[in-house]
């Protein structure tokens, strides 16, 4: 979450789980970027959270982001991997702890995908894909645009220390 951000002065928490904006239930976690982009700025809107176990409803203003404050929210998406990257900043690496500052770095894993069933995890860094070095989400569209559906992935991640391998079946 931004510092300062929009969310936060609406009174959301880290660790807060949106389960309705402006009455429409959220399913999936790609649904709700589109409805608040959907959404007039200084618009009044109910939105339904799960904060430690209990439903909290609150009433906030919806904002516009200055320039810069897209924090961990911006990045490219790939439904069909079930995950989230960006290219790795500074600033990027010191929000989630990572000594590495260049690279691509995901940070979204779609519950119950099969990235995340393989053990994927947020912070993880891509160095291969399939045997292609991964060192710009460009590199990194390229490796997996033209994959289909039920094709075998193979990355090559660096997760603190450690560097690990892992194969999954393209949902």
């Amino acid at each position: 979450m931004v510092k300062d951000g929009p969310a936060e002065k609406a009174g959301l928490k880290s660790g807060d789980i949106i389960l309705e904006f402006n009455g429409r239930a959220i399913h999936e976690m790609n649904e709700l970027p589109r409805m608040v982009a959907a959404t007039p700025v200084e618009k009044k809107v109910n939105v339904k959270i799960l904060r430690e176990g209990k439903p909290v409803d609150l009433s906030i203003n919806v904002e516009r982001l200055k320039d810069g404050e897209d924090g961990d929210q911006a990045g490219v998406s790939q439904e069909k991997l079930g995950i989230t990257v960006r290219e790795l900043s500074k600033d990027l690496a010191a929000k989630l702890g990572i000594k590495e500052q260049k690279g691509v770095v995901i940070t979204d894993v779609k519950p119950e995908s099969s990235a995340e069933q393989t053990g994927i995890a947020k912070g993880d860094i891509i160095r291969e894909i399939n045997g292609s070095k991964i060192n710009s989400v460009g590199d990194y569209e390229k490796a997996v645009n033209g994959h289909k559906k039920g094709a075998i992935m193979r990355m090559l991640l660096r997760r603190g220390d450690m560097s690990l391998f892992v194969a999954f079946r393209i949902d």
